[in-house]
């Protein structure tokens, strides 16, 4: 009779599944040991197989109840160094073992347990890798990558019959990168660890590492017309790695370049390191307070309109938004436009009526058009200024104040800058009653005229035809002149 061969599974005791020649034992077919999961057992190898590339390391579960492949993994460094990392999502690095120097790795201390065991490393033309044993055969160890992204060595206790914990590396679940998934927060003094962000819902119910999505997709998202998105903000939290940082940007700047950008998912703002932009998901978020001692920061997150828990800048809600900030951005056209119309206005009655001294030195209302302002003897203009030479650079939108908090469109903020431009013209025949700027404010379809040059820019011609000037004066060496005011 020909020989036939018969195959056979077998789980040898030391936990390696085999499939071999049954008439044979010694010819293996297949072996567990050479293509590890969630758990590494004595006798074991991790490594690197140099002619293919081929990296043995551990994997978590997806979950505690699924045993697919995870996020969490740790191997050996394919560069050549002797030494362990847990990656996540096979990509980001966040803890290693130190360099190996024949005993024990710089990092974990714990492995000075010798007497328990004994690692060692091989490396020839092949394949470089680690494995161990146990020094007593009859004690039960393995080391495991959990769901939470540690590397944990347990030991077997017959006394209680039960596994107990060796060392685990991180020792603090908080320096697990992306233990909370996409758009989820870790908060180390709560016991359920994970949360996300409002707004959110988990993608999957009990797994984290699925992370967390949007509850109301984003209005840039969608094609129809809407209310524009807004950003929530939130303190004491640790700011995500991989931001695009911009130094020589205003606050307000800092928000629309956000805003304007459909994949700009928050974005941050401080004195000290200016504007940062985050794009795309945001991974490993951490909530900080007093308590814990890191520190925490200040970031606003993208969310979409329709989002209840939306808060504009300074906290109040987004319902009534639109109508609150147009209220806050006609104030702060009209309440400075009345103020300085009316200053102005006292200024030149008291100037026909009677004398102005300057220096110790009284001047009649006919000298004072004819000063020469090397000092400035009124309100500083600086601002109408900047305003105007940021108008005429197209960076109108850096004027905004963030105390105003989110425009409803960018659109609207630059026409309101309009009208403020338009109250400040030189002429005074060129300005809007305070009737006019309501109605401007009011009616936002309605198009306005372009601002003509703001006074005090630069010196008027005073032959300008129509000029106001009430008498014929020579204008300064500086070309700065003054008017009397003339009904419209």
């Amino acid at each position: 009779m020909p020989h036939t061969t018969k195959a056979e599974a077998v789980i040898l005791d030391d936990g390696n599944f085999v499939i071999r020649d049954g008439s044979n034992p010694s010819t293996i077919y297949w072996q567990s040991f050479d293509y590890p999961t969630d758990t590494w057992l004595p006798g074991a190898k991790l490594g690197i197989n140099k002619h293919t590339g081929q990296l043995q390391r551990l994997i978590s579960w997806k979950n505690s109840e699924d045993p697919a492949p995870g996020m969490f993994s740790i191997g050996i460094d394919p560069n050549g160094n002797r030494q362990f990392f847990i990656e996540w999502n096979r990509s980001h690095r966040y803890w290693s073992t130190g360099d190996w120097n024949g005993q024990t790795f710089g990092l974990v201390p714990e492995m000075r347990l010798n007497y328990l065991f004994n690692y060692s490393y091989v490396s020839n033309e092949n394949e470089s890798y680690f494995t161990y044993c146990m020094n007593n055969p009859s004690y039960l160890s393995s080391l495991k990558i959990s769901v939470d992204g540690q590397v944990q060595q347990i030991g077997w206790l017959e006394g209680p019959l039960s596994w107990i914990l060796f060392w685990a590396q991180p020792k603090d679940k908080a320096g697990v990168y992306g233990l909370c998934g996409v758009f989820g927060v870790f908060h180390e003094n709560s016991s359920s660890y994970c949360e996300c962000l409002k707004g959110f819902k988990p993608l999957v119910q009990d797994d984290w590492s699925s992370g967390c999505v949007r509850k109301s997709p984003l209005q840039c998202q969608n094609i129809s017309v809407g209310k524009e998105d807004g950003f929530l903000k939130m303190s004491n939290l640790t700011l995500p790695a991989n931001s695009k940082t911009y130094q020589k940007v205003s606050a307000g700047r800092c928000r629309l370049d956000c805003m304007e950008k459909c994949s700009c998912m928050a974005y941050a703002y401080n004195n000290n390191n200016g504007c940062s932009l985050w794009e795309g998901d945001l991974i490993n978020l951490h909530q900080s307070g007093a308590a814990d001692g890191r520190a925490g920061a200040e970031i606003y997150i993208r969310l979409a309109a329709s989002e209840p828990e939306l808060h504009i800048g300074n906290g109040s809600t987004r319902t009534g938004g639109n109508v609150k900030w147009k209220l806050r951005t006609a104030l702060a056209v009209a309440i400075p436009t009345t103020l300085i119309t009316l200053g102005l206005f006292m200024y030149f009655r008291c100037l026909c009526k009677g004398k102005l001294t300057r220096k110790g030195k009284e001047y009649t209302g006919h000298d004072i058009m004819l000063f020469d302002f090397d000092t400035n003897p009124g309100p500083t203009n600086n601002e109408s200024s900047s305003a105007w030479k940021l108008w005429s650079s197209n960076k109108a939108s850096d004027l905004m104040d963030p105390t105003l908090g989110d425009p409803p469109s960018t659109s609207m903020l630059v026409r309101y800058i309009n009208i403020g431009l338009l109250c400040v013209q030189e002429s005074p025949a060129d300005r809007p009653t305070m009737s006019d700027v309501i109605s401007m404010i009011v009616n936002e379809h309605v198009a306005l005229p372009d601002p003509k040059q703001p006074a005090f820019v630069a010196g008027r011609n005073v032959a300008e035809q129509g000029s106001l000037m009430s008498s014929a004066g020579v204008p300064s060496v500086n070309n700065v002149t003054i008017t009397a005011i003339d009904a419209r």
